[in-house]
């Protein structure tokens, strides 16, 4: 049980850096910086918000909060969208890539901590998403100065995502984890609409990663 004076503080810090780097991510992208940056700051204030929940804040709090907070990512998109222009939103109207990636996190977190009480299980694909994925775009955007798939963004996703693991025990069940994630990143077609790799490489890498948990007996 996580310690309750720690639970209040968790939440609050949660909620700032979520907000914040959503507020960041528009503020640059008004200020000119390129869609496919600005959305990973909102990526990564996501994923360290997801991180301080899994650490200071008990199983169904965190839950509930991350399903609240894909809620109000989801009224935003469709009546405020341009309070989310850095991360989609105005900025990125054929796609509903900053909804999908609470929905995702809310879910992976309701399945491996909700279910299977699991933290860790619930927050490594959230992990690869956040950071992993984070790493890519912005590893792409250097070298292809466009939003396309490229072997050079997986491999640094790849090196992320495996540090990520290093969260989980045993290390191997997060590294096969992390290599899915990864290859279903690459291999999943870009951005469109309801359809984008947040859905693809959090379902396949948690599907995955519960199995072998099965298989280890932990």
């Amino acid at each position: 049980m996580t310690e309750t004076m720690n639970q209040p503080l968790g939440i609050l810090l949660a909620l700032l850096v979520a907000v914040a780097g959503v507020i960041v991510a528009g503020i640059l992208h008004s200020d000119g910086l390129n869609h496919y940056l600005s959305r990973k700051i909102g990526h990564l204030g996501g994923g360290v918000s997801y991180f301080l929940l899994v650490l200071w804040v008990d199983r169904w709090p965190a839950v509930a909060l991350a399903a609240a907070a894909a809620g109000v990512m989801l009224l935003l998109r469709f009546w405020q969208p341009g309070w989310l222009r850095g991360v989609g939103g105005t900025g990125r109207p054929h796609a509903y890539a900053e909804v999908t990636y609470a929905l995702a996190g809310a879910a992976s977190l309701a399945i491996g901590w909700g279910l299977f009480n699991d933290r860790w299980l619930a927050f490594l694909p959230i992990g690869f998403m956040a950071f992993g994925d984070s790493i890519t775009g912005a590893l792409r955007s250097w070298i292809y100065k466009r939003e396309v798939k490229g072997w050079w963004g997986s491999a640094g996703m790849l090196a992320v995502c495996l540090v990520v693991a290093l969260l989980y025990h045993p290390y191997w069940v997060g590294a096969t984890g992390a290599v899915v994630a990864t290859l279903a990143e690459r291999f999943s077609p870009l951005a469109t609409g309801w359809w984008d790799d947040n859905w693809l490489l959090v379902a396949s890498s948690l599907a995955v990663m519960i199995s072998l948990k099965g298989v280890t007996g932990s």
